[in-house]
């Protein structure tokens, strides 16, 4: 199922613990409709389930509960509003841990039990988050679809290009490109969702992902690079990454430019590179700082990541320790007042 707009259904009950038949089947069944897999679908009304429990148990049928289904392709979620004096995230914590009823009997174990309901929640969906405001808590719970993982062989013979253009990919095209770069490229220079094309072509479809390949008038792909939308303000990229060139075509430039050209008219801030490939220009760039990587034989890799500003910088003026002063010169985080030759007096330095 492909979509291009998040779609959803609605249900407001009591936090009492007789009506978590109903959520459990109004969760299941909505993520159903909104096209996920059973087991994907059994995921999230289970852990649903677990977070009705626990809001009956602290508000004992006090308070209503909001619950909204939705998701685009290849995920979905639920969104719980609800009003609550306190909401422990400890449980939301990927180290979080508790004791059985028999590890500590009596009354002191009771908080234990009921927030194991939060702690299965937390484990058994892809994603959450919770967000408070006046009108108090969200807390969201998102389970990705199955996918199948990217098959082995059977890509398209890897040649030159004599000429190219640079165009959005339909899905089927998308699908093979992600397959020749997972089967080109290290293993830290792909994304996780890489190794599931049908997923990629899914967030493609319902715009989370936007895409520009290199093609020739065949149709044979030379290359190609991807991004998205990390927030309303921030864009993330992956590439270009160049499947079928040699590496002093000016390929990459191209595919940089399209992407570029198509966000930097947005409201967007800026454009961010963590997973950084041999052929990116970085010129277009300035160093944003390291990131370490474990790999699979246990030892660490240092990548670093890549920004480029797209909002005017002002700038401004800054008061910091003279012992500071050689960290941020180093690290190109400002233009000193020396360097200007604006000496200011005062112990600190002026920025």
């Amino acid at each position: 199922m492909n979509s291009t707009t998040i779609t959803g259904v609605n249900l407001e009950v009591t936090t009492d613990a007789v009506f978590l038949p109903l959520v459990t089947a109004f969760v299941e069944k909505a993520a159903l409709a909104l096209g996920m897999d059973d087991a994907t679908a059994k995921a999230l009304m289970t852990a649903s389930g677990e977070v009705f429990t626990y809001l009956s148990h602290i508000g004992a049928g006090e308070n209503d509960v909001r619950i909204r289904c939705s998701g685009k392709g290849y995920y979905a979620q639920a969104d719980f509003d609800f009003q609550a004096e306190s909401f422990n995230m400890h449980a939301f914590n990927m180290t979080a841990s508790y004791g059985l009823p028999e590890d500590l009997p009596g009354e002191e174990n009771e908080p234990d039990q009921e927030e194991t309901h939060l702690l299965t929640a937390s484990r058994m969906v892809d994603r959450f988050k919770l967000a408070q405001s006046d009108d108090g808590f969200r807390l969201t719970l998102t389970k990705e679809r199955t996918y199948p993982a990217a098959s082995k062989g059977g890509l398209p013979k890897v040649t030159p290009l004599q000429s190219y253009s640079v165009v959005k990919p339909d899905s089927e095209e998308l699908k093979i490109f992600v397959r020749m770069v997972v089967d080109q490229y290290d293993p830290h220079l792909v994304p996780s969702s890489f190794h599931f094309p049908g997923k990629v072509a899914d967030m493609a479809a319902c715009g989370d992902y936007r895409a520009a390949l290199a093609v020739d008038e065949e149709g044979r792909i030379g290359g190609g690079i991807i991004w998205i939308w990390e927030n309303h303000q921030m864009v993330e990229c992956y590439g270009p990454y160049v499947v079928s060139e040699p590496s002093a075509s000016s390929m990459p430039h191209d595919l940089l430019d399209f992407c570029i050209g198509a966000i930097a008219r947005s409201r967007a801030l800026g454009l961010i590179c963590r997973y950084p490939t041999p052929e990116l220009p970085l010129e277009y760039f300035e160093t944003l700082g390291d990131l370490t990587f474990l790999q699979s034989d246990g030892s660490l890799l240092e990548l670093t990541a890549w920004y480029r500003h797209f909002d005017e910088d002002l700038g401004a003026t800054v008061w910091t320790h003279p012992l500071l002063d050689d960290f941020l010169a180093r690290d190109r985080l400002f233009a000193s007042a020396q360097e200007g030759d604006q000496l200011l007096s005062g112990e600190g330095s002026a920025c």
